[in-house]
This record gives structure tokens, C-alpha cells and sequence, in this order.
């Protein structure tokens, strides 16, 4: 019995971070299996997209032609996507959906999960290095609950994969040690690149943290010239790695993908179910536009925990602050360039955002008063996604429960009440 106190006192971290992750699965999973509404444009042309792979790798796999042919299909695809989106997560799901079934698209839309278990899992493991095994778990418990994150979990978009590769892109490039670790740079760059995959805008997160080491290795740190030099080859090696096996899919689609960053950069959508913003340049709204899209999707309460989290960086001191501040402030500079400001873009920096809320929480000296604020934190957070997921405020709880949805939070689009179907 000691023996069994020691461990779980140990590991007991670890635990709840599985315990977090067993919880959402299982939530998202009953919100699933309830809900038919959730559908939205974007999602529309995903799902399209992953039933294309689907049909065509299942009937490659039930042909009984071997692996062989399975692989040929899969190039065959990936010559003759559709879309300007890379494949890997078309991919995954159709592989799983092979082996499980689409019943309902539950199991599609469940295939999140393998991205929200990888955000937890990360945020965890960066609050890890640069706090305390005990309170980082906040971090991490935080992030899953943020109402953006829940929502985009429970819809079949590249939203929730780009932000869990971009938490764990960002966790490896904290282990390379400022590059100085050869091992860990050649993963850094393997990881960057199959999050390139999934979504290029993985480069607007990383970019920051990229320009913060590449100053603080070679112009400030006290390194001899032998060792600037290995941090120099291990950062152009890991950059080229990354680039290598994305440019497979990027290069032959460059005009493409020229003609969609001009557009983000200089026009804005017509499409009437697109929120964005159309803002003049330059003005008030245009420079904030993130930080109203993140008081929505963070919820006000606890984004105004994580200002006071960034007030408190100011004086306090922790392992790779630079990092995780340039991960929150690069993205928002380079996002707040585009013309079209649309919420879930800005997304990938929430992680980054949880993470700088743990350390108000350290600038509080009294402890009793620490804690009581953490425990209600963390039963705000909770009950705040609990409450929009199934406070039935209209005729069907499904209807609600898209409030916790990061393109639902505040108007979503079937509320009869917002289409002006109002019950007499």
C-alpha cells in the first residue's frame, strides 16, 4: 500500500493528464452521438475531401491486392488532390475510419481526439520544463477546457490538428536547447515538417520562437565560436528537413498557394457565413481583432488571467519565457497583417496562452489564496464548457451546444432564434 502511495504521489501528474484526456473522450463522444447540426462550411468541404480518401483507400484495402496497391492509391491521391490542403489528415481518419466505421461520422469527428490527447499532452510537458510537475497540470487542464478548443474538437476541420502540432513542433524545439542538441534538432525539424503537413500556417506560430533563438544563439548567449557553429548546423539542418518532405506537396502547388496568401493578406471573404471582420487597415479594430476573437474563444474570465499571466512574465523569471511569449506575440503580429481576420486563426497560439496564465498564479505569495484561486479556476473553466455544451437554451440541447463550438460561441448559425425562426 505504501509502495502504491509513492507511486501515484510520483506520477500522480501524469495521471491526470490521462484522467483529462479519458474525460474528453468520453464527453466528446456522448456530444457526438447526440448532435446532426454541427456542419458548417469549412467542415463541409473537409469532410468531402476525407469521404473522397475514405472510399477510394477502403476499397484499395478490401481489393485483397496487398499493401502494394494500397500505397499506389495513396500516391494516386496525394498526385490528384482536390484541394490546396495537405493530406495527413484526410489520411489518418480515413485509416481509422477503415478499421471502425463512419456510423453517423462519430468515429470521423472522434479522430480529433488523437490531436486533443496530443495538445494535453504537450502543453503539459512544456509547463513541465519551465514550471513544476504540480501546477503545470493547470496549464494543461486549462487548454482543454478553453470553449474554442472544445468546440473546434468536435468538428472535422484542421483547426485542432494545427494547434496540437503546433504545441508539440514547439515542446521539441524547447528540447533542442537552443539547437545545441543534434538528436533532438533532426526531430524538431521531422515534427515541423508533418505539421506542415497538416496545415502551412504552422509556420506563422513557429516563426517567432525560430527569429527569438536564432538572435539569442549567436548574438547573446556566451558560446565560443565551435559551438555557435554546431547550433548554426543544427538549425539550418532542422529547417531543411522540414522543408524537404512538405515541399513534395507544397512546391508543385506554389502559384496556388501564392494566390491564397495574397487573398488572406489583401481582400476578405464574401461569403456571408465566414465571420470576418472587414476592418479598416491600421485602425484600433484591425490591430485588436485577435484579442476580441480570443475573449470569445478563451472566455473573458480566463483571458483576463492570462493578461495578468503576461503582466507577471514581465518580472518574473522561468525557463524559455522568450519562446513561449514570441509563440503568442509573433502569431498575433503576422495574423493582424491579413485582411481577413477570421477567429480559429489564431488558435494555435492558445496553448501559449495557458501556459503564460500559470505564471500569475505563481506571483501570488500567499499560498491559501493561490490555491482557493486555482480551484476556482479550474471549476470555472469546467463548468463554462459543461455549460455551454448542454444548456439547452433552445429547442434542441444540439442547438446549444454549438455555443462551445470556436465558430458557434456566440451566434451560432442554427439557433432558430438568429435565423429569425422563432417559435410563435
Amino acid at each position: 500500500m505504501h509502495f502504491m502511495g509513492q507511486h501515484f504521489k510520483k506520477n500522480g501528474s501524469f495521471y491526470c493528464v490521462i484522467l483529462i484526456i479519458t474525460f474528453h473522450f468520453v464527453n466528446n463522444y456522448i456530444w457526438c452521438s447526440n448532435d446532426y447540426l454541427t456542419i458548417e462550411d469549412d467542415m463541409c468541404t473537409h469532410l468531402e475531401t476525407h469521404l473522397f480518401f475514405y472510399s477510394q483507400i477502403k476499397n484499395s484495402l478490401d481489393s485483397g491486392l496487398g499493401m502494394g496497391n494500397v500505397i499506389r492509391t495513396i500516391s494516386e491521391l496525394l498526385k490528384n488532390s482536390p484541394i490546396l490542403y495537405p493530406p495527413l489528415v484526410y489520411l489518418i481518419s480515413s485509416f481509422v475510419n477503415s478499421i471502425l466505421g463512419t456510423g453517423h461520422l462519430v468515429v470521423t469527428r472522434l479522430t480529433q481526439m488523437i490531436y486533443f490527447a496530443i495538445l494535453i499532452s504537450s502543453v503539459y510537458e512544456i509547463g513541465k520544463i519551465c514550471f513544476d510537475k504540480k501546477s503545470v497540470i493547470i496549464a494543461a487542464l486549462l487548454v482543454s477546457f478553453y470553449p474554442g478548443i472544445v468546440g473546434a474538437s468536435r468538428l472535422y476541420t484542421l483547426d485542432l490538428p494545427l494547434t496540437s502540432f503546433t504545441a508539440l513542433a514547439i515542446y521539441c524545439l524547447i528540447k533542442t536547447k537552443y539547437f545545441s542538441n543534434f538528436k533532438r534538432s533532426i526531430i524538431f525539424g521531422v515534427i515541423l515538417g508533418v505539421g506542415i503537413m497538416i496545415k502551412g500556417q504552422i509556420l506563422f506560430f513557429v516563426i517567432g520562437p525560430l527569429v527569438y533563438i536564432f538572435f539569442k544563439s549567436f548574438f547573446k548567449m556566451g558560446k565560443n565560436k565551435s559551438e555557435k557553429l554546431i547550433c548554426g548546423r543544427n538549425y539550418i539542418l532542422a529547417l531543411v528537413i522540414s522543408g524537404i518532405g512538405s515541399s513534395l506537396w507544397w512546391w508543385p502547388r506554389f502559384n496556388l498557394l501564392l494566390d491564397r496568401f495574397m487573398f488572406l493578406l489583401f481582400e476578405v471573404s464574401e461569403n456571408p457565413l465566414v465571420p470576418v471582420m472587414k476592418l479598416d487597415v491600421l485602425s484600433v479594430n484591425w490591430l485588436f481583432s485577435y484579442v476580441y476573437f480570443s475573449l470569445n474563444n478563451v472566455s473573458p474570465v480566463l483571458f483576463g488571467l492570462f493578461l495578468l499571466g503576461l503582466l507577471s512574465s514581465l518580472k518574473a523569471q522561468f525557463e524559455y519565457k522568450g519562446i513561449i511569449i514570441s509563440w503568442i506575440l509573433g502569431s498575433y503580429y503576422i495574423l493582424s497583417m491579413f485582411s481577413m481576420k477570421i477567429d480559429r486563426f489564431f488558435m494555435p497560439a492558445f496553448p501559449a496562452i495557458a501556459i503564460i496564465t500559470i505564471v500569475f498564479f505563481y506571483s501570488i505569495k500567499n499560498i491559501v489564496f493561490q490555491r482557493a484561486l486555482l480551484a476556482a479556476t479550474v471549476g470555472f473553466a469546467v463548468f463554462q464548457a459543461m455549460f455551454l455544451s448542454y444548456y439547452p437554451k433552445s429547442h434542441d440541447i444540439t442547438v446549444a451546444a454549438q455555443r462551445n463550438s470556436i465558430f458557434y460561441f456566440i451566434t451560432p448559425m442554427h439557433d432558430p432564434e438568429i435565423l429569425g425562426e422563432k417559435e410563435a
